[in-house]
């Protein structure tokens, strides 16, 4: 399984440390993937979006490369903390380790999905699996968690355009 690392931190880890996947799957090990909330992806993005072209000071490493060496860990420890509406999480749940078809339901849901937000969803744990499961569709879970995610991808670009402006 290779390393999927965001914001300086290395999600592959701590999902090897997270308990088995909720799908029940008995794949091999090289055929499970980290299966982590995207609303991750658009932080990363952003931030390497505005930092990826300038080089730090005397150096050759980017200032994205800088930044999540040295200030990505704190960051991603921020955001995980952060709640809003009544006790909704920003990042809805840790990495975990799902085996490749079950991971692949949540990416194949958003196929044909017109929302520009549905790039930065995904379902949680135990959401994936019922999904997997057949218990219920991408399609139902995504419509009651789709305006909630409105409300985190804007918080999340107001946390990163706050990051980038403290620099």
């Amino acid at each position: 399984m290779a390393n999927l690392t965001r914001l300086g931190v290395n999600l592959s880890g701590l999902a090897r440390s997270a308990p088995a996947a909720p799908c029940g799957c008995d794949e091999p090990k090289l055929w499970r993937i980290t299966h982590h909330d995207h609303i991750l992806d658009l932080a990363h993005s952003q931030l390497k979006q505005a930092l990826m072209g300038r080089t730090a000071d005397d150096s050759l490493e980017s200032e994205f490369s800088e930044w999540c060496r040295e200030h990505g860990p704190k960051f991603y420890q921020r955001v995980l903390a952060i709640r809003f509406d009544g006790g909704h999480h920003l990042v809805r749940f840790k990495p975990v380790i799902f085996c490749r078809d079950c991971n692949a339901k949540d990416g194949n849901g958003k196929q044909g999905n017109i929302d520009p937000n549905v790039r930065w969803y995904s379902m949680t744990p135990a959401q994936l699996a019922d999904v997997a499961s057949k218990r219920l569709s991408w399609a139902c879970i995504y419509r009651q968690d789709r305006h909630a995610l409105g409300k985190r991808v804007k918080l999340m670009t107001a946390l990163v355009t706050a990051e980038l402006s403290s620099r």
